[in-house]
């Protein structure tokens, strides 16, 4: 195919997500006799003209809270009272109210005025109203007025110059595209404007020598296919996607026009092979595209017509008995003989205790308990075999039904008809593809995001520089995850570069603290902690407190032992005056089959150390 419907996360608001499912008690729905609003979103795009139709009562917001929420009957004032400006020829709609506003601001930064403002929001009211507003001041909530405001609060702050997510666009093969500037816009809509659309220039930030000029405009970033965006906000629910946190993770992996995207390999499509050079090079050479064709991986990996006729056929019919396999066996014990914890709490606990357990786990558990093995286990508990995280948590689709459509799932039956389906290969084309990207690409990219939380600020931060002039008889040995690589090949021109530098004590070294991140199934060292024979400890790198591995290091830390692999720093061992080389050497990480290199300092013990983060080697170096 030439063009392709994508999705970029550009380096200028915020990624949507699934809110979590909730349970439901009923298999009938019960019909409203009063006004009721929509329903608010966390993944898609509302329908805001369908709000604000009841009488509002108190202050509430609707829509999407990540691309923007209508308050009904509300007012809303800009904190700077000149940033705002009427357009009533759009009052005929609050979508098209809203669509003016969104599209305006790429125009506005366009502008010659150094006291430029973009919209933020609309008030309106319809046939009367449509007025733009910058940054939001105060708001009035008065019931009756018919006037509303439609709010984008990721517009604000330091946000507005985060990442942030585009519109869907068409990609065509040539060098500038064109992408609509709001998460919620699509190439294809009719009230687009085509001025506001962004021309992306690549996955490469503006060259130094860029006019400043130029720089406000200029945008760039990560493409993403539309289908594989929803799968990873699926991944990732019931939070919202953490844009600033995914553009550090692509912003540290290979990008340029002779890899794949951001570095990844479409879920196994796009074949690596890992070659050796001259000396120690070690690096991934990645292959043309095979020319073995996958049916599966030409089928659209969200929208599954399956998986959507199992739902329709896995339902409770309403006049249907119970089977006896739902009726729970009532068990007897004699609370003389023993005391079980859990007969202290009601029976709603009890359930809501299961649902946190891994099913490969209730047996064990309920022959523990004599109380938990009487709480049957109902639907709601094969339900919460489906929830973000859980073993089939990639089989979202139920959760993206409508409220009446969820009511009168068999759960029970729909888990056991998915477990078989997968265990003996029965699933369409579709899914097998949902499968592949969902475990090779989505599910580690997502578990990513949720290791670089748990990272620390970067400790030893430094300006030292490779071209820095030291004292004289300073000797600095080094070790790399890859050598001689070419950084403008590769793309890693564009990469973040991090330096960090740390002196250790005159005093003994008594142990050695190693922080890990996991990232698409292997641990990579991030950071190292030196606990002097004082307790102080000195820090280097990205620290995880309270998931370190120790080391203990008995003697005078004269260097390391390394396993390093192409993509990082595998696992670490102290060098010590008592090693030898026959020794059996204390590992902290992965040691598997990779070589090793040995840092020895030749002059005693070591006493400075230093190393790049995210540096132009596929991880980073350390000098000593």
């Amino acid at each position: 195919m030439s063009f392709k419907a994508y999705t970029v996360l550009l380096a200028m608001v915020a990624g949507i997500a699934l809110a979590a499912p909730s349970r439901t008690c009923s298999t009938t729905p019960t019909p409203s006799k009063t006004c009721e609003e929509p329903p608010n979103q966390t993944t898609g795009y509302p329908d805001y003209d369908l709000y604000c139709k009841c009488d509002a009562v108190e202050e509430k917001a609707w829509g999407n809270p990540y691309l923007g929420l209508v308050r009904c009957d509300t007012t809303c004032a800009p904190a700077n009272l000149e940033q705002k400006a009427a357009h009533n020829d759009k009052a005929d709609s609050l979508s098209n109210c809203m669509n003016a506003c969104t599209g305006s601001f790429e125009k506005a930064k366009r502008a010659s005025d150094d006291d430029y403002w973009f919209c933020h929001g609309v008030n309106f009211k319809e046939g009367e109203l449509c007025e733009f507003i910058g940054s939001l001041g105060e708001r009035t909530f008065e019931p009756g007025s018919g006037t509303d405001c439609f709010y984008i609060d990721g517009l604000d702050g330091s946000e507005s110059h985060g990442p942030r997510l585009s519109g869907l666009a068409l990609y065509l093969d040539q060098e500038t595209n064109y992408l609509p500037p709001e998460a919620h816009q699509r190439f294809d809509d009719p009230n687009l404007d085509p001025l506001s659309l962004i021309a992306v220039q690549g996955f490469s930030p503006p060259p130094p020598d860029l006019p400043e000029s130029e720089k406000e405009t200029y945008a760039w970033g990560f493409r993403f296919h539309d289908s594989c965006w929803r799968l990873v906000e699926q991944a990732c629910a019931p939070e919202q996607v953490d844009l600033k946190r995914l553009w550090r993770i692509l912003r540290s992996v290979p990008h340029t026009s002779l890899l794949p995207l951001w570095g990844h390999n479409f879920g196994g499509l796009y074949i690596g092979t890992r070659r050796s050079g001259h000396g120690r090079n070690r690096f991934i050479v990645l292959g043309g595209f095979s020319n073995l064709i996958i049916p599966s991986a030409y089928h659209d990996p969200f929208n599954v017509p399956e998986l959507k006729s199992t739902l329709i056929q896995l339902r409770i019919k309403i006049d249907e008995t119970v089977a006896m396999n739902e009726k729970s066996q009532a068990l007897t014990y004699s609370p003389i003989k023993s005391f079980d914890p859990f007969s202290l709490l009601p029976a709603e606990l009890r359930e809501i205790i299961l649902t946190y357990v891994n099913t490969e786990d209730i047996l064990a558990f309920r022959l523990s308990s004599r109380v938990m093995a009487a709480i049957p286990l109902s639907q709601y508990f094969f339900s919460s075999r489906f929830w973000p995280g859980r073993e089939l948590d990639f089989f979202f689709d139920v959760f993206l039904l409508r409220p009446s459509d969820k009511l009168g799932i068999d759960w029970r039956e729909l888990y056991q008809t998915s477990k078989k389906r997968i265990k003996y290969n029965l699933v369409g084309l579709g899914e097998r593809n949902r499968l592949r990207i969902w475990k090779q690409t989505v599910r580690p990219l997502t578990q990513a995001i949720d290791e670089i939380a748990r990272l620390s600020e970067l400790k030893g931060q430094s300006n030292w520089s490779h071209n820095s002039e030291d004292g004289p008889g300073d000797l600095w040995k080094l070790v790399e995850t890859s050598q001689g690589l070419n950084p403008e090949l590769l793309g890693e021109l564009s990469r973040n570069m991090f330096h960090a530098e740390i002196e250790l004590p005159s005093s003994n070294i008594e142990a050695i603290h190693v922080s890990f991140v996991d990232f698409f199934g292997s641990k990579f060292i991030s950071g190292l902690a030196f606990e002097t024979e004082h307790g102080e400890d000195i820090e280097i790198g990205y620290i995880i407190p309270g998931s370190e591995e120790p080391l203990l290091v008995e003697t005078s830390l004269q260097g390391f032992h390394f396993a390093v692999d192409y993509c990082g720093f595998r696992a670490i061992s102290p060098y010590t005056d008592q090693h030898m080389g026959s020794e059996y050497l204390d590992w902290a990480g992965d040691r598997d089959d990779l070589p090793i290199q040995t840092l020895k300092c030749s002059g005693g013990a070591v006493r400075r150390i230093r190393a790049i983060f995210d540096d132009t080697s596929s991880s980073y170096t350390r000098k000593w």
